[in-house]
């Protein structure tokens, strides 16, 4: 009785750190959201939340951009919207922002600040499981904290993209898979069906996968909960599928929209740059249909190569690839770390270490002291240089992830 009660009050100060943490942690973006321009993609999403369950406005049809530019400038932050001043994401979306529209704009959007901080050290935190990466508490820590000071963490953090959750929900969903929980993880990636073009290469992948190892329960679980979601959606607005057709002819009336990161990178070379755009994300493309043919009945470590992999060729195949996606290369570039720490020992852990630093923490010289969330960031080594060197990263290290078979000692 004695160890019960000092094991719960340890959990209660726990949870009261942590409390208080997230507290201090929300007045400083407070305070620093008065002093940073940024541009803000959350309070679109909230506002058509808002709207919809307060006055009956349809999310794609009664947005007032007077009215969220007003919201905006009585809360004191330099925030702005962005071009484009209408909701466009499916409304299986607009749930992940629908508690937070019933909260009053400058507090909601502090708290889903913190909110996507804390899923930034998540999907660090998963992504060292599933590299099986064995670090110490501490350093695990220290790097999921490098992780959120990162300069694209940050950059998504303040703008207020949605996309840490979605790559959060795809890391946990594998996460289950390899641990056996097959009926969560079919539900847990059900939910990233709203963003198709973030998790459509990995579900595809996994769907695949899950067939040739007759794992029906995470099928089962995963189409259930998409029809579920599907299905009260229209319950709540039965148009929303004609409406967010609309809206999207209406925005996407040509094909500059279209901009993979091999698009950019054929962009340096004007001469060739038709012919190396095509031969480029055609030769990915192929690679990635290769992918998903040669995962079935794979064991597990075969299977988390081919999966990590499969989301650096699908951020360079994403068809608006940009800055704020590249959390989605943190599991495979985890995955080259640790290989290049434990095959070089003390080299590689003291390279690895230095990688991680220059990544982190260098990236920040590019913008200092020029301090503006306002813009997209220029930064092509990024956008362009990290997934390539993501992807011949992962290249390098297949044989010594896929061909030697883990020791006993390396089984938990």
């Amino acid at each position: 009785m004695k160890r019960y009660q000092r094991t719960a009050l340890s959990q209660y100060i726990l949870v009261g750190l942590i409390i208080i943490a997230a507290i201090l942690l929300g007045l400083i973006f407070a305070g620093v959201m008065k002093r940073i321009p940024f541009e803000d993609h959350f309070a679109l999403p909230w506002a058509a939340g808002r709207f919809w369950l307060l006055e009956g406005v349809n999310p794609y049809e009664g947005v007032s951009q007077a009215r969220v530019e007003n919201l905006l400038q009585e809360s004191g932050f330099m925030a702005e919207l962005p071009d484009q001043t209408v909701f466009t994401q499916p409304l299986l979306n607009l749930f992940f922002y629908l508690p937070f529209s019933l909260i009053p704009y400058p507090i909601s959007r502090v708290i889903w600040m913190v909110f996507l901080t804390l899923m930034v050290g998540l999907i660090g935190y998963f992504s060292i499981k599933i590299a099986g990466w064995k670090l110490p508490t501490s350093k695990m820590l220290f790097i999921v904290l490098l992780l959120i000071l990162w300069l694209p963490s940050t950059f998504v953090i303040f703008r207020g993209y949605l996309n840490p959750v979605i790559i959060f929900l795809i890391l946990l969903g594998l996460h289950l898979l390899l641990n056996n929980q097959d009926t969560a993880a079919g539900f847990v990636l059900a939910l990233t069906i709203g963003s198709l073009p973030i998790s459509i290469f990995i579900l595809v992948a996994i769907i695949i996968w899950s067939l040739s190892q007759r794992r029906l329960s995470v099928l089962t679980a995963f189409f259930s909960g998409v029809a579920f979601l599907i299905i009260i959606s229209l319950l709540m607005l039965s148009s929303w599928p004609l409406d967010l057709l609309r809206v999207l002819m209406d925005v996407f009336q040509n094909t500059d929209w279209l901009q993979t990161s091999l698009t950019q990178l054929a962009g340096i070379f004007p001469g060739i740059e038709t012919f190396l755009n095509i031969f480029l994300n055609g030769f990915l493309a192929l690679y990635m249909l290769y992918l998903w043919i040669t995962i079935p009945k794979k064991p597990d470590r075969v299977f988390i190569w081919k999966a990590l992999i499969v989301l650096v060729v699908g951020f360079l195949l994403n068809i608006q690839s940009s800055i704020y996606l590249l959390l989605l290369l943190i599991p495979a570039l985890i995955l080259v770390f640790r290989f290049i720490s434990e095959r070089w020992q003390t080299a590689g852990q003291i390279l690895t270490w230095i990688l991680i630093f220059a990544l982190s923490l260098g990236s920040w010289l590019f913008i200092i002291p020029d301090l503006d969330f306002s813009n997209d960031l220029p930064l092509p080594w990024l956008s362009i240089g990290l997934p390539l060197f993501v992807f011949v990263g992962m290249i390098w290290i297949r044989w010594w992830a896929i061909q030697i078979p883990r020791l006993p000692s390396e089984f938990s």
